[in-house]
């Protein structure tokens, strides 16, 4: 089985925000992340979040209540490329 590297994050979005865009942008930024460790994402994933599993340090990191977010957590897969 080839090298893996589970990559995530939790990001607020603004509501509003279309997320299919911030889908597009996180998984733009988690290829470049795994390009990087010299990886390849091979799975890539987004689930929400329910703003009250989050630390309550958040909170005051961002200073404006969780709960003004919608909350989504992006998931990736990074391998080691296969050499043919």
């Amino acid at each position: 089985m080839a090298y893996r590297k589970t990559y995530r994050t939790q990001v607020p979005l603004e509501p509003g925000t279309d997320p299919d865009v911030a889908l597009w942008f996180a998984r733009e930024s988690f290829e470049r992340t795994a390009s990087m460790d010299s990886l390849t994402i091979v799975e890539f994933r987004s689930q929400p979040l329910d703003w009250r599993d989050l630390p309550p340090k958040a909170e005051k990191q961002l200073g404006r209540k969780l709960s003004e977010f919608e909350w989504v957590e992006y998931i990736g897969i990074g391998e080691r490329a296969e050499i043919i």
